[in-house]
C-alpha cells in the first residue's frame, strides 16, 4: 500500500519540488498551503488551507488528510522578517511545528522536519549532525527551538538544509535567480565577500536526499544535506555568471557590513556531508553541476 505523505508549505520552494520530485507509484501526496496564489497548476496536487498556527484547525485538516508521513516546511524561512518581526515568527515557526508535533503523538505519525545552517553560530565549520548549535539571529533560534520539538516526537527525521538554489517559479527568489535576473538585466550588483560562507544546495538534490531518507524508513536521524562545494555570496554570483554565460564585471565584491540593516548571519556554517552519504547514498552536488542542472531545467 502507498503511503500517504502530507507536505505542509507546498506552495514554497522546497514544498514545490518535493511535489514535482515525488514517485507516485511508492506515495500519495496531499498539500497544506497558506498562499493561496503560491499554487502552481503544472504541480497541482490535492491541497487545503491550513495556518499552522491554530491548533484546532491543525487536528482538523490532518485528521481529513489522515497521513502517514507528515514533510514539514511550513513556518517563516526569511532570516530578516523573523529579526523585524519575532512574535509573528515565533508563532509560525515554533508554535506552528508544536501543533503538527503534537498531532503526530497523538496519531503515532512520523515527522520529517526540514532545519536549517542558521542554528549553528558560524565559528567552528565545517559542521556535521553532532556539533552543537548556538544560534546568532532570531531565525535561527526559531529554527533550534522547532527542531527541538520535532524530535520530541516518537517518529521523526531531521533535515538540516543549507542555502537552496534552483528556479523559483512563485516563491521569493534566492541568491542565483536573483544574480540571473539582474544580469540579464544588465543591472551591477553587490555581493557578500569573506563572510556567510556555505556549500550551496541544488534544489533537486535536497528533495533525492529528503526522499531517500523517507524511502529507507529512516527514523530518529538528523542529515546535513549540502553541496560539495564552500563559497561566500561573491564567489557564487562569478561562478552563477560563468555557467549560465552572463558579465562578470557586473558584479562588486562587498563587505558584510555593507547591508547593515540585515540580520546578522553566521561566518561560515558549512555542512559535513558524510552521515547523509554513506547513510542515505546522498550525492553532493559541485555548484558546477547544480547550475548546470538548473539550467538544463530552464531549457526543458
Amino acid at each position: 500500500m502507498k503511503k500517504n505523505i502530507v507536505v505542509t508549505g507546498i506552495e514554497g520552494f522546497l514544498g514545490n519540488y518535493l511535489a514535482k520530485t515525488y514517485d507516485s507509484e511508492k506515495y500519495v501526496l496531499q498539500g497544506t498551503y497558506f498562499n493561496k496564489d503560491r499554487i502552481l497548476p503544472k504541480f497541482l496536487l490535492p491541497a487545503i488551507f491550513l495556518d499552522i498556527t491554530d491548533k484546532k484547525e491543525v487536528f482538523k485538516v490532518l485528521d481529513k488528510m489522515h497521513p502517514d508521513i507528515i514533510i514539514h516546511t511550513a513556518g517563516n524561512s526569511n532570516t530578516d522578517v523573523s529579526e523585524n518581526n519575532p512574535t509573528q515568527c515565533y508563532k509560525a515557526t515554533v508554535g506552528g511545528t508544536k501543533n503538527i508535533a503534537d498531532w503526530c503523538k497523538l496519531n503515532y505519525k512520523q515527522l520529517v522536519y526540514c532545519s536549517t545552517n542558521a542554528i549553528f553560530s558560524g565559528d567552528d565549520a565545517p559542521y556535521n549532525e553532532t556539533s552543537i548549535p548556538y544560534p546568532i539571529n532570531r531565525y535561527g533560534m526559531h529554527k533550534y527551538l522547532a527542531e527541538n520539538i520535532a524530535s520530541t516526537v516518537n517518529t521523526h527525521l531531521i533535515f538540516r538544509l543549507i542555502l537552496m538554489y534552483g528556479w523559483n517559479y512563485s516563491t521569493r527568489m534566492n541568491p542565483v535567480t536573483f544574480v540571473i535576473k539582474a544580469l540579464r538585466e544588465g543591472k551591477k550588483i553587490n555581493m557578500v565577500e569573506n563572510s556567510s560562507y556555505v556549500n550551496p544546495l541544488n534544489i533537486i538534490s535536497c528533495c533525492d536526499g529528503i526522499w531517500k531518507g523517507i524511502e529507507l524508513n529512516k527514523d530518529r536521524e538528523i542529515y546535513h544535506l549540502a553541496g560539495k562545494n564552500k563559497c561566500d555570496r561573491y564567489d557564487l554570483a562569478l561562478k552563477v555568471a560563468e555557467v549560465f554565460d552572463l558579465d562578470k564585471s557586473l558584479i562588486s565584491p562587498v563587505p558584510d557590513n555593507f547591508y547593515s540593516s540585515l540580520a546578522k548571519r553566521p561566518y561560515d556554517s558549512s555542512y559535513i556531508t558524510t552521515k547523509a552519504e554513506v547513510e542515505l547514498g546522498f550525492k553532493p552536488l559541485t555548484l558546477e553541476e547544480g547550475l548546470s542542472l538548473m539550467k538544463k531545467e530552464e531549457n526543458i
